[in-house]
């Protein structure tokens, strides 16, 4: 171990390729700026993070991660409503859709997003979403 990685009051800069390491023999919480530019926290070694103390910050980027995960799911297992664009679950069934919001009611295709009234295909089988995933993709290489 080096002197640096023993002293409790030098801290090697957390910044992506930097090799700098900054002192502080009062062991101030406050933000430190390195010679690169990074600020980030003496005591826990991440970004910057005033006014919260370490323990917040890391319940705080804890819940934010465990938030995109929320969003992911979100993402991959709803659709938007195509007339009120709120957002729609298909848990099971066919792909006829209701939306639920109390002042939409819009009926369509889980699969094309059309208006079900005008509907091409069955419940389990819709000919527009057929149609468009037939279609070739051309790949196009840009010199």
């Amino acid at each position: 171990m080096s002197y640096a990685e023993e002293n409790k009051a030098i801290r090697w800069c957390p910044a992506p390729d930097c090799n700098y390491c900054v002192e502080n023999p009062n062991l101030n919480t406050r933000p430190i700026q390195c010679r690169c530019g990074f600020v980030y926290c003496f005591k826990c070694g991440k970004e910057d993070h005033q006014p919260c103390d370490c323990k917040l910050a890391d319940n705080w980027n804890l819940k934010n991660s465990s938030e995109s995960e929320n969003t992911r799911w979100i993402l991959v297992f709803t659709k938007m409503c195509p007339k009120c664009r709120r957002p729609i679950e298909k848990n099971q069934g066919c792909n006829h859709m209701t939306c639920r919001h109390k002042s939409c009611a819009y009926e369509f295709c889980w699969l094309c997003l059309g208006d079900w009234k005008t509907h091409q295909g069955t419940h389990y089988k819709c000919n527009i979403y057929e149609a468009l995933s037939e279609v070739p993709l051309t790949l196009f290489l840009w010199e």
